[in-house]
C-alpha cells in the first residue's frame, strides 16, 4: 500500500504518483475491512463501493439491501486506488426528515470513517513492517556473518557456481588449493575451465546429469599454476533451482596428495618387505596381508582376508594375546610379543611380533609387524 505525503491523497494519477513518499505491506481482507466500515450504517444507508481508477470499474463492495432513488456521490484514495462511494436513503431511513442533505452528510461520515481506518491501517502496519524488516535484517546479517565465517575459515576448500557453471564463491581454501584468487576464479568461463587444468575435463558433462539433492565424489588430478600437480578429492552437489534444473553447484574439495602418496609407499612396503605385514580390524579380522605371509607361514593374502586372527593363533596362547590386543587398541604399543601360530600345513610356529593401534576411515584397527629373522629363529628352534 503506498504512503502519501499529502493529505487527502490526490485523485489526480501524476499528483498521486509524486505525492508517494514509500510502501508499507499493510494487509487486510477488503471485504471485511469495508464491512467493518460500512456495513453498520444499513438498512438506514445503502452504500456500494466502485473502483473508480478506471471507467467502468468494477464494484467492490455493496451492503445489500432495497436502496432509494437519492444518491450522494463520493471519491477517495484508498489503498493506491481511486474509490467511488454511492450512498443512498435504505429502508430503515427516517421518511418524516428524509432529505439528500442528510444523506450526503451521511456519506461524509462514512467517508471520514473509512479513511480514517485506512491510515490507522497503514500507520499501524507500516510500523509493523518497520519492525519486521529491522528484525529479518538483523536475522540475515548475522546468519549472512556466521556463513563468511564458516567458508572463510573452513579448511576444505569451497567453490560455488551458478546453474551454467560459473563460479560465483570462492573461500580462502580453494584459493590456496588452486593456486588462482577469488577474482581469477571468478572470471573463468565456467568451472569446466578449470578442471581442464587437471585430469577433470568433461565435469560440464557430468554435473549436467546432476539433480538438485544429488552429490558425487571424484578423485580429480590438478596441476596449479606454478606446475604442482596435486591430488584432489571432490564431492559436488547440485543446489535447488526455480524448476527442475539446479540453481547451481556446490564443490568442496581436499588435498589427499600426501595420502595417495603415503599409500604408494605402503603398498611398496607390503609388496617387498620380508617381514610378515598384516593390518586388521578392531574386531581382529583381517583387512590386508603382505606376500611374506605365503612364503613364511604358508598362507596366501585371499586366504586370510576376512578371516579371524584369532583363528591361526594357538588355543592356549589366545586369551593372553586378545589380551594384549585390547591393550593395543587403548593406544598402548606392544613389542617383541611372542605367540605360536598356525602353518598352512597344520603345524605351529612360534613368531615375535609388534603391534600397533592405527586409525583407518575413522575405525580402530591393529597392524602387526613380524620379523622374518625372528621367525626364522623360532622355527629352528622349534626343529630342533
Amino acid at each position: 500500500v503506498p504512503v502519501y505525503g499529502e493529505r487527502p491523497a490526490p485523485l489526480e494519477p501524476d499528483a498521486r504518483e509524486r505525492a508517494v513518499t514509500g510502501w508499507v505491506f499493510a494487509v487486510f481482507v477488503q471485504e471485511e475491512f469495508y464491512r467493518a466500515a460500512l456495513g453498520m450504517m444499513a438498512p438506514e444507508v445503502e452504500i456500494t463501493v466502485y473502483d473508480d481508477s478506471t471507467a467502468g470499474g468494477p464494484a467492490l463492495f455493496a451492503t445489500g439491501g432495497r436502496a432509494g432513488e437519492e444518491t450522494a456521490v463520493r471519491r477517495a484514495v484508498l489503498g493506491g486506488r481511486v474509490v467511488r462511494l454511492e450512498v443512498r436513503p435504505g429502508a430503515a431511513f427516517p421518511a418524516s426528515n428524509a432529505a439528500l442533505a442528510d444523506t450526503v452528510a451521511a456519506a461524509g461520515t462514512l467517508l471520514t470513517v473509512l479513511l480514517a481506518g485506512t491510515a490507522w491501517l497503514l500507520v499501524t502496519w507500516r510500523r509493523r513492517a518497520e519492525a519486521l524488516a529491522a528484525g529479518r535484517t538483523a536475522e540475515l546479517g548475522e546468519a549472512l556473518a556466521l556463513q563468511r565465517a564458516i567458508l572463510d575459515g573452513a579448511g576444505l576448500a569451497i567453490l560455488a557456481t551458478d546453474g551454467q557453471g560459473r563460479i560465483t564463491r570462492a573461500n580462502p581454501a580453494a584459493e590456496a588449493l588452486l593456486g588462482l584468487s577469488a577474482e581469477e576464479l571468478r572470471a573463468l568461463p565456467s568451472v569446466d575451465h578449470l578442471a581442464a587444468m587437471g585430469t577433470g575435463r568433461g565435469l560440464a558433462a557430468l554435473i549436467a546429469e546432476l539433480r538438485p539433492g544429488v552429490s558425487i565424489q571424484r578423485e580429480w588430478l590438478y596441476r596449479r599454476p606454478d606446475g604442482e600437480q596435486l591430488t584432489i578429492w571432490v564431492t559436488i552437489s547440485a543446489l535447488p533451482g526455480a524448476g527442475e534444473a539446479p540453481g547451481g553447484f556446490v564443490f568442496i574439495g581436499r588435498d589427499v596428495t600426501a595420502e595417495r602418496e603415503a599409500e604408494r609407499d605402503r603398498d611398496r612396503v607390503f609388496a617387498y618387505s620380508i617381514d610378515m605385514l598384516a593390518i586388521v580390524t578392531g574386531r581382529g579380522r583381517f583387512k590386508r596381508v603382505s606376500p611374506a605371509w605365503e612364503r613364511t607361514l604358508g598362507w596366501k593374502p585371499e586366504e586370510l582376508i576376512g578371516q579371524s586372527l584369532w583363528h591361526f593363533v594357538h588355543p592356549d596362547d589366545r586369551e593372553e594375546q586378545i589380551a594384549r590386543a585390547r591393550a593395543v587398541l587403548e593406544g598402548r604399543d606392544a613389542c617383541d610379543l611372542r605367540g605360536r601360530f598356525r602353518h598352512a600345513d597344520g603345524s605351529w610356529r612360534w613368531v615375535s611380533f609388534n603391534a600397533s593401534a592405527v586409525t583407518d576411515e575413522d575405525r580402530k584397527s591393529t597392524r602387526l609387524n613380524s620379523s622374518h629373522s625372528q621367525i626364522s629363529y623360532a622355527v629352528f628352534c622349534l626343529k630342533k
